[in-house]
């Protein structure tokens, strides 16, 4: 699935000797609550290895999911957010988390795990993004794949629809979501689990994109 429309490369894993029976999940047969039907759109790396990085799509929302791109990244870092001078993304963060250096580029690009733009406003080089999580999919590739982080709904359709059964990579994960009495929290999923809960937005866990 490296190359070609998604549809080309759902038909490659499909076809794969290996990949081929596992690239499919279908909630009615595997599933117990009302699942959806999810099916693997590429694999890089080692097919045979557990260090692939693998993109789903969820077939009722048709929405891509990454493998992560990060396993300790703040919430500024993940979802972009920053305070730049100049920037036309800036936006003063009221809890001061994102105005500073530990949490957020303070000048030129700010950091943005999952949403691109060219390297207009955003980057994601950092020390903290493996962008192999994304499989080479993304604004640069053939077809063009938009990625952002996904908010706390994002997760919870996703995970009525299946998503904790497909994922290879289950961990604590951020959402794009901030607390609404609180703005220095913001809700955090375990794909393990399911739990959600409300850790500080300058605390360190794995990151996982959405996108179509």
């Amino acid at each position: 699935g490296l190359v070609g429309t998604l549809n080309q490369r759902i038909a490659d894993c499909a076809a794969n000797g290996i990949l081929g029976p596992q690239s499919t999940w279908d909630g009615s047969t595997k599933g117990h609550g009302g699942e959806g039907s999810w099916k693997l759109v590429t694999r890089t790396g080692d097919i045979s290895a557990a260090k692939g990085r693998e993109v789903w799509r969820d077939e009722k929302t048709m929405l891509l999911w990454s493998s992560a791109v990060s396993t300790s990244l703040n919430w500024c870092k993940a979802s972009g957010s920053n305070n730049i001078a100049g920037n036309p993304t800036a936006e003063n963060d009221a809890d001061g988390i994102c105005n500073i250096i530990a949490n957020q580029n303070v000048v030129g690009l700010a950091v943005s795990a999952c949403f691109e733009d060219g390297g207009i406003n955003f980057t994601d080089t950092d020390a903290s993004i493996d962008n192999a999580g994304k499989a080479g999919l993304g604004l640069a590739s053939v077809p063009v794949v938009a990625w952002r982080l996904p908010t706390a709904n994002d997760y919870m359709l996703a995970s009525i629809h299946g998503l904790r059964f497909v994922i290879p990579d289950r961990d604590t994960e951020w959402t794009a979501t901030t607390r609404a009495t609180g703005t220095s929290n913001a809700h955090m999923i375990s794909t393990v689990t399911g739990v959600i809960s409300l850790p500080n937005r300058a605390n360190l866990y794995s990151i996982r994109c959405v996108g179509r």
